[in-house]
């Protein structure tokens, strides 16, 4: 964050998550998409799910953002009782 001198003021804590938008395999007769998944993950954690392109256009994902104090701190108590695998330096057999 800045004033109106440009000076640093503060910063801002986000989590953001980001998954492709369709699993790579098929599915059916299930949907492929993730839209729900990441969709219930930001009601969980109070956030915003949105879809972003990348420049070339051949990858689309899914982003879960968080920005809120409240949110951030849920997040930062769930990741406390169920660590993600690669926090815990787990390597897959």
């Amino acid at each position: 964050m800045t004033n109106t001198k440009k000076e640093l003021t503060g910063f801002k804590c986000r989590f953001r998550i980001e998954q492709r938008l369709e699993y790579h395999r098929d599915c059916k007769p299930f949907s492929s998409s993730y839209l729900d998944v990441m969709q219930a993950i930001a009601s969980e954690f109070n956030g915003i799910t949105f879809e972003r392109n990348r420049s070339n256009g051949t990858f689309k994902s899914l982003l879960v953002r968080t920005t809120s104090k409240a949110s951030n701190t849920l997040l930062d108590h769930s990741f406390s009782q169920f660590p993600l695998f690669s926090s815990l330096g787990y390597h897959a057999p």
